[in-house]
């Protein structure tokens, strides 16, 4: 294996693996702020191609912000090997009483995983919302608290 920087290194498979944690996480949180750009900007063309719409980066911003704060109670958002995983159906609820849709969720979704904040898994709970798709969201560690 051969050392690379901010905590990684390539594996035989030519596959990133993660050595040093802190290491890690301290250069995603640095890189953060391009990261959150590039996924509005994918957000933006997912909602416009799929909603012929425009997403307003009021939406995305609220709707980004609302991942971590779900994600921080464990009761909305179990734990496996000590990472949140966020019901859809439960950010889709948060979202509707901020006066944001499902399709506007579904966009910043979108645009969290291309970026790989977020990644798409199936939900560990059932939850009480008529809408629950199963559908969950690893949250990255480095959009937490």
């Amino acid at each position: 294996m051969e050392k690379l920087v901010d905590g990684l290194t390539v594996n035989a498979a030519g596959e990133s693996v993660i050595v040093d944690n802190e290491a890690y996480l301290e250069a995603v949180r640095r890189n953060l702020p391009e990261s959150l750009q590039r996924a509005y900007e994918q957000a933006v063309d997912t909602y416009q191609q799929q909603y012929d719409g425009v997403l307003e980066p009021k939406a995305f911003q609220s709707i980004y912000r609302l991942i971590p704060i779900l994600g921080e109670t464990e009761e909305y958002a179990p734990r496996v090997n000590g990472h949140p995983i966020l019901p859809v159906s439960m950010l889709y609820m948060s979202a509707s009483h901020a006066q944001f849709s499902m399709e506007e969720v579904d966009a910043v979704i979108d645009g969290m995983v291309t970026e790989r904040l977020l990644s798409l898994t199936r939900s560990l709970t059932t939850t009480y919302i008529p809408f629950d798709t199963g559908i969950a969201i690893a949250i990255h560690p480095a959009l937490l608290r």
